[in-house]
Order: C-alpha cells, then sequence, then structure tokens
C-alpha cells in the first residue's frame, strides 16, 4: 500500500504514497479549496488518516483531482473531507435516563460553551474513532454531576476540523 522512502527532510520520514491509497483517500474529498471555503483541512491530514500516521511526515504521492471541481490537489490543498459511515457495534447499549425530579438542567453561557468548544478536536461526523459525548465536557468544566445533570445550550458548538454542529450528545474526541 505504501512505501517508506529514507531522506533527510526536516519533518523526519517521507512516504511514496501509491495510486491506491491516493484513490482511496479521494473518495473522502468532497471539495477543495478552490471551490469551497468549507475546505479546511490539508490534504497530507487525510493522507495521515488513510495511512495511519500522527506524527509530522512528508509525502510523494501522484497529484490527486477534486471530484466536485477537478482541479490539481498536492498535500497542502485545503479540502472539505466527507464524514464517515459510523460503524455498529454489537447491541446498542441502553440510554441511561434518571428521572425527570432528579435531572439538574444548567443552562450554558456563551463562554463556557466557547471553553468546552475549544476542547473538541473532532466529532462523529468527522472521525469514526470519536467516543466522548460533548456533555462530558461540559460536566468537566462546570464541575455538575454526569448521572443527574443536562445542560441547555445558548447555540451549537462546532467542530474544528468538520465545521459541523456539535450538541450535547454528540461524539467528539478533545
Amino acid at each position: 500500500m505504501f512505501m517508506k522512502h529514507r531522506s533527510s527532510f526536516r519533518t523526519g520520514q517521507v512516504i511514496a504514497v501509491s495510486h491506491e491509497t491516493i484513490q482511496k483517500a479521494t473518495r473522502r474529498i468532497v471539495s477543495c479549496e478552490h471551490c469551497a471555503k468549507r475546505a479546511l483541512t490539508p490534504f497530507s491530514r487525510l493522507l495521515d488518516d488513510v495511512l495511519g500516521f500522527r506524527s509530522p511526515v512528508a509525502y510523494l504521492a501522484a497529484q490527486a483531482r477534486c471530484p466536485q471541481c477537478k482541479a490539481p490537489i498536492n498535500e497542502s490543498t485545503f479540502i472539505e473531507i466527507a464524514a464517515l459511515p459510523r460503524k455498529k457495534i454489537g447491541r446498542p447499549l441502553k440510554e441511561f435516563a434518571p428521572p425527570l425530579e432528579t435531572t439538574e438542567i444548567i443552562l450554558i453561557n456563551e463562554s463556557v460553551l466557547l471553553e468546552a468548544q475549544a476542547l473538541i478536536a473532532t466529532c462523529e461526523r468527522c472521525d469514526d474513532q470519536a467516543e466522548i459525548a460533548f456533555d462530558y465536557l461540559l460536566d468537566a468544566i462546570t464541575g455538575s454531576d454526569p448521572t443527574t445533570t443536562e445542560y441547555l445550550l445558548p447555540k451549537p458548538a462546532r467542530c474544528p476540523q468538520c465545521l459541523s454542529a456539535v450538541s450535547e450528545k454528540t461524539l467528539i474526541t478533545s
């Protein structure tokens, strides 16, 4: 799928990317910086995800093309990534729902929302590894008991990766 090539580049590791990998990555592209203002993710980050790298890597790759406008895409081109389909794992878990009489409802103000939003790395729409509900961040910030607290947001938070709306129950990574 990919070949490692040693080099003295500043990033430390250079990866030669196969045509197959470029095609796999291109299938997840919705648009690019040439045709959409929502394109905020460098193509190299998508390659990192497809190849499973988490450290700085430079890529030697054939140019990809935007599926929307057919513009050439290289590793520094900003793109918009399609959300991955959610994987179903076994039986669905039963959601814990305490009685309404014992539930504390907290109204979140704008400053707390921005503080929590700053801790979001990705959401369930752009990262299939997202597994923490956004309200857990709110629990940590407010010091509230997660078993008896629900939150009302003034507006949805935003994922910094894909700009999707994040509600209290949206799964995120932090």
